[in-house]
């Protein structure tokens, strides 16, 4: 388990991921590169993690800032040479609560600015992203613990 930031998400159309027959399907595979910044638990040295993690869709804002993961080695030689990766992502925890607004009028945009949260343009639209940013608290305890700014 450790606190980092995604650089990429990378689709990997070549990797199936089994689908009983007569249902719909909408999962699909992707390999995250993410940039360790502290480990709250377990032993590796990385600096820079490669996991494969199965889900619906590319994580639009996973890049935006740093969060909690979770993952764990991949024991097949074969499946790491398949997905290019050591490591499975078994849980991205990002920063809550995290908002879309979108608003026709662009003009209107000040008002969400004023906001004390962080705020994101979302893809040249006339929509923005507000989240509370998370830090790691370094104060003495035991364990680090993720909390708000």
């Amino acid at each position: 388990m450790f606190f980092g930031k995604a650089i990429a998400q990378e689709y990997l159309p070549d990797v199936n991921v089994p689908c009983p027959e007569g249902n719909v399907c909408t999962y699909e595979v992707y390999r995250w590169t993410i940039r360790v910044n502290k480990i709250v638990s377990g032993k590796f040295n990385e600096k820079i993690v490669m996991a494969a993690r199965v889900q619906h869709g590319e994580f639009i804002f996973a890049t935006k800032h740093e969060a909690l993961y979770v993952i764990h080695r991949i024991d097949s030689e074969e499946k790491r040479k398949l997905l290019g990766a050591d490591y499975w992502l078994d849980e991205y925890s990002p920063p809550e609560p995290m908002v879309l607004y979108c608003v026709s009028d662009a003009n209107k945009y000040h008002e969400i600015e004023e906001s004390d949260h962080i705020i994101d343009r979302f893809r040249k639209s006339n929509c923005y992203v507000r989240w509370g940013e998370t830090k790691v608290d370094e104060s003495p305890r035991k364990k680090p613990v993720a909390v708000r700014k």
